[in-house]
């Protein structure tokens, strides 16, 4: 039921704003708006605006429309004359540019608002500070010690852990080398470099694989999810975990898999809360999940609690508005970018098709996400925002992309597309989008019932 309502919040909140971008600039160019829906099918709720637009609020939340006065498709001038006024059709061709791209460039605009706050103001991050590597990991020949301080990555400098998980990623989707500079404990700098040929980023450990992980300190609670195992029990936020069964622990792997390896068994936490040492015992409720095993996936039952565990030095940092600024384009370029990518590795195969997600994949993203925290579900917005708003700059007939494309054309023809151009570009996206959305419910389908 979470999974359905986080849904719901997402699509609505992001088909409304790509839609209000189209309305707000069809507005300002004159055009009348007839129709405003967020949703297809049988409206729940409508209204009507005093200059005549319905809003409406309608059943299936699996997409929306703004619904322009006139007609879309003209083929000659003599038809654009024709066009009255306040019709979209009658717009110059800037114009009906400029309220195409609207809707895809508001959701990269949204997207670049969440990240830009995200990196304002003070922050308590993961140090940049080294786990030793296990044998046998992509990393472990470097000879990197724990406590080592990673201090660049791919000629970057890195501040905090994330910066060195974004760089491996994108280096891993890639597959380019990494590049890594880091002062050992002693003081003295080293330089290494790790090849990710052969590291897929769609086998599920693939960071197990390459081996850098911070350093791990003594386990903490973070929040304690309302109604769940932990709370029940009377953990609570910022607990220290020092000993599981009476046995000293160190390192939030260490409690994590207690849990998970319990499910509907007590374990016998103690605690460190204010200088005082607690014993509490905790039954992990037992969850089935899908797991990856030696190429084949199967379903497992684990323990959960309900409980965010933290395990890591953290760093104190602060960036002001322009930092924060430059990061939050950053942060929508590279993740416009990657998507792009991730579409063209599809198409040529160097991805498999499995990645395309439907509904049920957003949904259970949207469901994990928000249980998570707010804080984590805003940034799944925001990454879903990109990815909408880049799919629909694809140069696709029947996407604001392909409707672009017609009209760049225009420019360089001076007169609209033909009707028998505008009439084939309508089947072939129809065809697309077709096979697209049965991809996207074959894997749905998959993971609900396969």
């Amino acid at each position: 039921m979470n999974s359905l309502w986080s849904f719901i919040v997402a699509i609505l909140v992001l088909v409304t704003i790509h839609e209000w971008g189209h309305y707000w600039v069809a507005k300002k160019c004159g055009v009348d708006i007839e129709k405003f829906s967020i949703g297809f099918g049988k409206p729940l709720f409508t209204w009507k605006n005093k200059e005549g637009t319905e809003f409406c609020l309608a059943m299936i939340p699996l997409g929306g429309y703004v619904k322009m006065r006139g007609e879309y498709a003209i083929t000659t001038a003599e038809e654009q004359a024709a066009q009255p006024k306040g019709s979209f059709a009658a717009c110059n061709v800037w114009q009906r540019m400029a309220i195409v791209v609207a809707g895809p460039l508001v959701n990269l605009l949204f997207a670049f608002l969440i990240f830009t706050v995200f990196s304002y103001g003070t922050q308590h991050v993961i140090a940049p500070v080294a786990q030793a590597p296990v044998t046998q990991t992509l990393a472990a020949p470097l000879g990197i010690q724990t406590g080592d301080v990673i201090t660049e990555i791919n000629q970057k400098p890195v501040v905090s852990w994330n910066d060195v998980n974004v760089a491996v990623s994108r280096s891993v989707f890639n597959q380019t080398a990494i590049d890594l500079t880091w002062r050992g404990v002693d003081g003295v700098v080293h330089q290494g470099t790790l090849n990710t040929a052969g590291i897929s980023i769609e086998d599920p450990a693939w960071l197990d694989a390459i081996g850098l992980y911070p350093e791990e300190t003594q386990p903490r609670l973070g929040r304690v999810m309302p109604h769940s195992v932990a709370e029940a029990a009377g953990l609570q936020d910022g607990d220290e975990v020092t000993h599981i069964d009476g046995v000293a622990i160190y390192g939030a792997t260490a409690l994590r898999e207690a849990i998970t390896q319990n499910p509907n068994k007590y374990i016998a936490l103690t605690v460190n809360r204010n200088g005082k040492s607690l014993n509490i015992d905790v039954k992990p409720a037992a969850v089935e999940t899908k797991v990856k095993a030696n190429g084949t996936e199967e379903v497992k039952t684990i323990g959960r609690i309900g409980v965010a565990i933290s395990g890591f030095n953290s760093i104190q940092i602060h960036q002001g508005m322009l930092t924060a600024l430059e990061k939050g384009v950053k942060a929508t370029w590279d993740s416009t970018v990657m998507t792009f990518q991730g579409m063209f590795k599809m198409l040529t195969g160097q991805l498999s098709l499995k990645n395309i997600g439907g509904p049920v994949s957003i949904a259970q993203m949207a469901g994990e996400s928000s249980t998570a925290g707010w804080v984590t579900f805003v940034g799944f917005l925001a990454m879903l925002s990109v990815s909408l708003g880049a799919l629909n700059l694809l140069p696709i007939p029947m996407l604001d992309g392909g409707h672009l494309v017609y009209y760049v054309i225009e420019v360089f023809t001076g007169k609209p597309v033909s009707e028998k151009i505008l009439a084939v570009g309508q089947r072939v996206g129809l065809t697309f989008l077709l096979c697209l959305m049965g991809i996207a419910f074959y894997n749905d389908a998959l993971k609900l019932f396969g």
